[in-house]
């Protein structure tokens, strides 16, 4: 490949090697040309296409274990900022890598083993940091290959060009499929945000509309605002209803009491779900069971006015946590003796 401009059509094409999963690895990547302006040289548009397929194929590899106490090619991108050096090693010979790499871990030099694309040439490649090259020349003198070839650094497309074309389109092949896997997970989880974010935005949309009604409802003279406790009064709930038993309307002499049915939409829960919120319309009615011993059931009709005589009044921890001012409710004439109801309740 010539190294004259290419349009930046053929730069997108090469970020679409294999889908969008290539998009967050050219920001890692920095090859010095400006992927932003209008050209790019094909030479760099080149080393680009080919540090993304590193990029992807290391993925492809075991985490831990890696040759030599090398780190992946992942790390070494975050250690540089994507701007890391190919450096050519004159030898493929277990013994003589083994300790040349334990000069490198005693000088703390991190260095990515890159894939072998031609196994037999006597060469293999690393990734370093352009910060440690001073120090690897350094150790490039106090170890000596038993080739007559020095240790180079060399660019992407020397790298590329030396493979077998059997090691080469295994590589293409093991990288596009790791890039495709990476999309579909992006995407997955992309749309899994999007999914949580739109069933958050509904949920508050819900609670803020909530909220309006009971502010509205608190300020409507009509309506008697009741208190549930609710671990003293909750007894149940299904799909659409929750079940409370009414304080101060235990029976002794037949042992029975009062449960009322709530619909979730007309409950207010505090935030430490121990405190539930309702309200009743004075000039109506409600539908209550008299639960019996035996679990005998009894429905009644009782009057809003009259029932809510049972309960606590007025403001509570619904109101504190949404802002609500403390709001004095007049009650109509009661049904039965407060102080008996004090009595009666169990």
């Amino acid at each position: 490949m010539s190294d004259i401009n290419a349009d930046l059509s053929e730069v997108i094409q090469v970020l679409r090697f294999s889908g969008e999963a290539f998009k967050d690895v050219a920001l890692l990547i920095k090859s010095g040309s400006d992927i932003a302006g209008k050209t790019i040289s094909k030479s760099a548009l080149k080393a680009l296409q080919i540090r993304m397929k590193l990029h992807f194929y290391d993925l492809s590899l075991p985490v831990i274990n890696r040759p030599y106490n090398s780190v992946s090619i992942g790390t070494m991108e975050k250690i540089t900022g994507g701007n890391y050096r190919i450096i050519d090693i004159p030898s493929e010979d277990e013994k003589e890598l083994e300790d040349f790499f334990k000069i490198f871990k005693k000088h703390k030099v991190p260095f990515a083993v890159l894939p072998d694309l031609n196994h037999g040439d006597n060469h293999i490649q690393i990734a370093v940091n352009p910060q440690d090259i001073d120090k690897i020349n350094d150790i490039c003198e106090i170890y000596k290959f038993n080739s007559l070839q020095k240790i180079s650094e060399i660019t992407e497309e020397e790298y590329y060009d030396n493979a077998s074309i059997e090691e080469k389109e295994d590589f293409d092949k093991t990288s596009s499929l790791m890039a495709k896997q990476v999309e579909q997970q992006n995407t997955k989880k992309k749309e899994k945000s999007e999914d949580i974010n739109i069933e958050k935005d509904i949920n508050d949309l819900k609670t803020a509309s909530k909220i309006e009604r009971y502010k509205t409802l608190s300020n409507n003279s009509q309506y008697e605002k009741i208190s549930l406790d609710m671990e003293t009064l909750f007894k149940s709930e299904d799909e659409n209803y929750m079940f409370f038993r009414v304080p101060g309307s235990y029976d002794y002499r037949v042992g029975s009491f009062l449960m009322i049915a709530v619909k979730k939409e007309d409950i207010y829960i505090s935030n430490d779900n121990k405190t539930a919120t309702t309200f009743l319309h004075k000039d109506s009615t409600s539908v209550v069971q008299r639960i019996s011993r035996g679990n005998v059931k009894k429905t009644e009709i009782i009057h809003n006015k009259k029932l809510s005589n049972y309960f606590t009044e007025g403001w509570n921890k619904f109101d504190k946590e949404n802002g609500i001012k403390s709001i004095k409710l007049t009650k109509g004439k009661n049904a039965f003796n407060s102080s008996t109801i004090r009595r009666n309740r169990k």
